[in-house]
């Protein structure tokens, strides 16, 4: 029985969701009124995943959800923040990197500051606290920071090492997605990333409330400078533009790679108040054509796109115009 478990009282009516492992096998469990309850793990079942079979309908698969993941970075470590009941959230961090990773988290700052979470992940690994953060208590752990080394045994160069003081900010928890490494959905932000701490809005606590409460996700819109009339850009997302290694990538990586250089170009327009952007994706079968337009169509910072520049790339480019 762990932290974020599903349970249910064999000796009442009550359900709810460990939030803390308390001594003497004793679970704090909160119910759907918000109240914390402690229980003797004995008079606990963990409700069975497989009842959403028989209650819920259209449920993705295990393989739906694994080309959901975030497109992988040549990098890769990871917070994620996991919304287990209306007003609590727990803490992980992953490691999608090649490298071994020994770290600390600790959250709050000043005199406030504490220690949450320590340890060595090896490659492709993630580790969740013990302890969870709740939303009444936001201006406490607001402020994240955390320290990486990276390892591999032999002879390697080794990045520098991993060095992060996170504030909380809205467009770093734009909407939840899936996590990597893992079948859950929560906010994520990439620590490693170059501009995972560079945009300045806070994220809105009472709204991040109110959107997991009415089931919708969180979509926050970025911080934007004052528009430049007719300012635009071109981006191409032909593979060879984007490494160097793509002989030894298969399909699936290719695209995944060209789709998260999309996704952070079109942030990094829409942040710099461009007007429009355009993407060179070429012809081929289609399917990054298709998924450039899928994305385009559901954020809500585009007000409209259509095929660019016919005469030149014939439907292999996207214009979109940006709000």
């Amino acid at each position: 029985m762990n932290i974020g478990d599903k349970v249910r009282n064999i000796r009442g009516t009550e359900e709810g969701i460990v939030t803390r492992l308390l001594k003497d096998n004793l679970v704090e469990v909160e119910i759907e009124d918000g109240f914390a309850i402690p229980f003797l793990k004995s008079e606990l079942v963990i409700v069975s995943s497989s009842e959403s079979k028989y209650f819920k309908k259209n449920e993705p698969s295990a393989a739906e959800i694994a080309k959901t993941v975030i497109p992988r970075s040549e990098k890769g470590i990871y917070l994620a923040l996991v919304p287990i009941s209306e007003s609590t959230y727990t803490v992980s961090v992953i490691n999608n990197t090649d490298w071994e990773m020994p770290y600390t988290l600790h959250v709050g700052e000043g005199k406030g500051i504490r220690g949450m979470l320590s340890g060595s992940l090896s490659s492709k690994s993630s580790q969740q606290a013990s302890s969870t953060l709740k939303m009444q208590d936001f201006d406490e752990w607001s402020t994240l920071s955390i320290q990486a080394l990276y390892f591999q045994a032999g002879y390697a160069k080794p990045p520098n090492a991993l060095l992060r003081k996170l504030r909380l900010k809205a467009n770093l928890f734009k909407e939840k997605r899936y996590i990597p490494l893992t079948d859950r959905k929560g906010y994520v932000v990439q620590l490693d990333a170059e501009d995972s701490v560079k945009k300045e809005s806070d994220l809105d606590a009472v709204k991040l409330q109110e959107k997991f409460n009415s089931g919708a996700s969180y979509v926050s819109e970025p911080a934007r400078q004052t528009p430049k009339s007719g300012a635009s850009a071109t981006v191409d997302l032909h593979i060879e533009k984007l490494t160097t290694q793509f002989l030894s990538m298969n399909n699936a990586e290719m695209i995944m790679l060209q789709i998260s250089h999309f996704e952070k170009q079109l942030e990094k327009a829409i942040a710099t108040g461009a007007d429009e952007i355009t993407f060179i994706h070429g012809v081929g079968s289609g399917k990054l054509r298709q998924e450039v337009h899928r994305r385009l169509s559901q954020h809500p910072n585009v007000a409209w796109y259509k095929d660019a520049q016919k005469e030149k790339f014939g439907f292999g480019a996207t214009l979109a115009n940006l709000k």
